[in-house]
């Protein structure tokens, strides 16, 4: 909602537990934060996505695919408490960067060292062609990326690698890719979804290649569609 023409807030929150005769129902607060604007900058703080990771970042309600991709399950930071402040030197160019909790989700404490910093760029090279690219540190591991998405008429494509690096002398390092393809046929209200990817952490502990086939059938636009997928 607006609270005034510079600054306006939001609180999402969903129900975690529906409740039985012996407990009751839970709700849990995924976004609530305020955002304030002015000119090309633009200041946020609360709870909220932090800004790593293209697919991530993007709202499931317009994601191709009911599930995001298995590194960014495995390595995207997620929600969390944060300051953070973007800017936009130009139509086509946003940076944004922040300091995080580094907790997650519904946390509000930090032990200080654990402070989590973020950095995002993205940059329009062409119309229809945007790339970025993400690092974020820890006091012990650092993460970063590098993504790109296209549209061309009713072809729309995406890809993105992801990487982990533990500090120290644990070996625990993860790394992952995906890429996909969708192809919309507005006559029929349907889009057809291909996609592969892969995820090597150093453990193996989850390790492996998916491929993965669906398609979504539009009722309202991405307000109300159907989706199905399957994944060998």
């Amino acid at each position: 909602g607006s609270i005034t023409s510079w600054a306006s807030y939001k609180v999402q929150v969903e129900l975690r537990t529906g409740g039985t005769g012996a407990t009751s129902a839970t709700a849990s607060a995924t976004d609530l934060f305020v955002t304030l604007a002015q000119g090309r900058w633009s200041g946020r703080v609360g709870q909220f996505k932090a800004p790593f990771g293209r697919e991530f970042i993007t709202s499931s309600t317009v994601l191709e695919l009911a599930n995001r991709s298995l590194v960014s399950d495995a390595i995207v930071p997620g929600r969390d408490v944060v300051a953070m402040v973007a800017w936009r030197p130009s139509d086509q160019v946003r940076i944004a960067g922040g300091a995080f909790n580094g907790h997650g989700i519904n946390r509000e404490t930090s032990n200080g060292r654990r402070l989590l910093y973020i950095g995002r760029l993205t940059a329009q090279v062409m119309p229809g062609l945007e790339v970025g690219g993400d690092i974020a540190s820890y006091a012990d591991s650092n993460e970063w990326s590098l993504d790109a998405a296209g549209r061309h008429g009713p072809w729309t494509a995406r890809a993105e690698y992801l990487r982990r690096n533990r500090l120290g002398t644990v070996r625990d390092h993860a790394a992952g890719w995906y890429a996909q393809a969708a192809y919309r046929l507005d006559r029929y209200h349907v889009q057809g979804v291909a996609r592969v990817e892969r995820y090597s952490p150093t453990a193996g502990v989850g390790q492996g290649t998916a491929y993965t086939a669906g398609g979504q059938f539009f009722v309202s636009g991405d307000d109300f569609k159907v989706l199905a997928s399957y994944t060998l």
